[in-house]
């Protein structure tokens, strides 16, 4: 039974995906599909496997690579020296494979979770095939695993089976540490996807929500503390830049670099040290690939993991005693989420939204994220330990201001809401889409209440911090007032551009909320405009701080430019923007506009 279950559910999955691909939309009927994912997928397998074996064999594994005495840039000589130390140290090399591979199981675990979390299914095996809980439970957990592990098929297989090959290990060893990996794959999945379950649940209990909350909130603060003290190691490699004028002295400029470079490489060394560490699976299994296995560690290591799996196996069939009533901690957070909304829109409907949207348990599951990605308070410090070093006078503080300026909104917007997509895209009202509808609302409405929800739900924050910012490292009020109001008009407009995914290529009739980050069309678009902005737009933004690091134009003059010109171009791409959103979902105002 839990065979044909998991078919059924990979068949819904593979046509749900594949009805994203142009090539199959043309196809009307599709007889056999597992003749076109076994087809798409040795393709797919094919093209990796080519690919990898040429990147290893041209880059890590190529004779003629060397680090140059003249480093070009301070990253690509540091990417050269890590290519140069994997060519050299090939347990290294397989440490980091694993470490790759098992930290990506993981995470699958954890996806599985969140899918068995918000799935309909466990209702549904319940009521029609008479299974208990914890069994509903394993078979929605072994299908999520099942699906994510096509990632492990697909791409790490290729790639194990192209570096076994060009480091001639033999075909039964190849095999083997294919097993061995595909089996702790599994093991780690399922193990990380239970510990998350479990802990999840938990959240409904009200001391360990607190305990979540405060944990939370202390990562936070240790990331920022560390990011600073990290940050301050960089400061007299930093203080020395050696690019403030067009008349560039090369070997100072060299010199600089060498020791950015050496001053990075120690900052990353710790990380070695884990990757390497003789416990872990992944350096056991490199030991093995390089023949040299300690039975010692192996022997330790695997006490360790059979306990895990034990207790793994004990949580999962173990019964969670019922809660005296349901412990909801959001109610003061509600009606300060309400009382912003009635700022700019006093509807009821908009408020009964809102609520809507915050006692979900979506948003319940995944709420620390309104603490701010790990991501932002870890730029937070490196900023706030770079800028101290300078004075506004200097041209460095306001190159670290224009890094601040862009890229620092720019993370903090996209991470925070594909860390709420569920909440924030417009098409995650799924099939709810109805109720709109008959509300006589159309497609462009919805979009308003996901845009007025995402800056109320997540602006607060950034302004607290971008306000403290300021007076914390002491930047001059005319200064202050050029990049608040610059962030604002940046931060709607990112705004704007990050919902076009689920405007371009919505999908209301989604399985499962947690299924909207997998569609290609949506990926494809997403990563369009990730590329678009941070390869492209933002650094056509930073022209100016060019201009003014090459002596072209004075610091009152940069200012003058980011002041007004940098804020008319935010104000006509917003409106222009908003205007072809509006034409496009105006329109889509009646049932059989919507693909459910």
């Amino acid at each position: 039974m839990l065979i044909n279950w998991i078919k059924w559910k990979l068949k819904i999955r593979w046509k749900s995906q594949m009805n994203n691909f142009i090539f199959f939309k043309k196809i009307k009927q599709v007889k056999n599909i597992w003749v076109w994912v076994v087809l798409w997928s040795l393709i797919s397998f094919s093209t990796l496997l080519g690919g990898s074996y040429l990147l290893f064999k041209t880059t890590i594994l190529n004779e003629k690579l060397t680090v140059s005495d003249q480093p070009s840039g301070i990253l690509s000589t540091l990417a050269l020296q890590i290519l140069y130390s994997l060519r050299e140290n090939h347990f290294l090399l397989w440490s980091l494979l694993f470490f790759i591979i098992f930290i990506n199981a993981i995470i699958s675990g954890i996806a599985s979770s969140k899918w068995q979390l918000q799935a309909v299914d466990r209702d549904w095996l319940m009521i029609n095939l008479k299974t208990s809980e914890q069994k509903s439970n394993i078979y929605i957990y072994l299908e999520s695993l099942t699906w994510n592990s096509k990632v492990f098929l697909m791409a790490y297989v290729p790639i194990i089976l192209s570096l076994g090959y060009l480091l001639n290990l033999t075909p039964i060893k190849i095999i083997l540490i294919l097993f061995i990996t595909f089996l702790l794959f599994i093991v780690l999945g399922i193990i990380s996807s239970i510990f998350h379950n479990k802990y999840m649940c938990l959240q409904r209990k009200r001391n360990h929500f607190l305990l979540r909350l405060v944990t939370n909130i202390l990562i936070r603060c240790f990331l920022f503390v560390l990011a600073l003290n990290m940050s301050n190691r960089l400061v007299p490699w930093i203080k020395n830049f050696p690019l403030t004028s067009n008349e560039i002295d090369i070997e100072k400029y060299y010199q600089w670099m060498q020791l950015g470079t050496s001053s990075l490489a120690k900052l990353f060394e710790p990380i070695k040290d884990v990757i390497t560490f003789s416990l872990l699976p992944n350096s056991i299994l490199a030991t093995y690939a390089m023949g040299e296995l300690d039975l010692k560690d192996l022997l330790i290591s695997s006490v360790i993991l059979t306990i895990f799996v034990g207790f793994t196996v004990l949580l999962a069939f173990s019964k969670s005693k019922p809660s005296k009533g349901i412990y909801y901690p959001f109610s003061f957070y509600e009606k300060w989420i309400v009382s912003l909304s009635a700022i700019v829109n006093r509807q009821s409907y908009i408020t009964f939204l809102i609520r809507n949207d915050i006692r979900t348990t979506y948003f319940f599951h995944r709420f620390p994220i309104l603490l701010g990605p790990l991501s932002f308070w870890i730029q937070l410090g490196i900023f706030t330990s770079f800028i101290q070093v300078f004075e506004p006078f200097d041209k460095m503080y306001h190159f670290i201001l224009a890094f601040y300026f862009f890229f620092f909104v720019f993370f903090y917007v996209f991470t925070m809401f594909w860390g709420l997509n569920g909440m924030f895209s417009m098409d995650s009202v799924g099939k709810h889409i109805i109720l709109h509808l008959l509300s006589k609302k159309n497609a462009w409405s919805i979009f308003l209440y996901k845009f007025q929800l995402f800056l109320i739900t997540t602006l607060p924050l950034f302004i607290v911090c971008d306000i403290l910012f300021m007076i914390i490292n002491q930047v001059p009020l005319n200064i202050s007032i050029i990049v608040g109001v610059s962030h604002l008009l940046f931060y709607f407009l990112l705004t704007i551009i990050i919902f076009l995914p689920s405007v371009i290529s919505p999908h209301y009739n989604f399985l499962n909320i947690e299924q909207l980050e997998d569609y290609p069309d949506q990926k494809a678009v997403r990563n369009l405009i990730r590329y678009l902005t941070v390869g492209i737009f933002i650094p056509c933004l930073m022209l100016p701080i060019a201009l003014l690091m090459s002596d072209f134009i004075s610091i009152s003059q940069y200012l003058h430019i980011n002041a007004i010109g940098i804020t008319v171009l935010f104000l006509i791409l917003s409106g222009s923007l908003v205007t072809i959103i509006k034409h496009k979902l105006v329109r889509l105002k009646c049932l059989d506009d919507f693909s459910l």
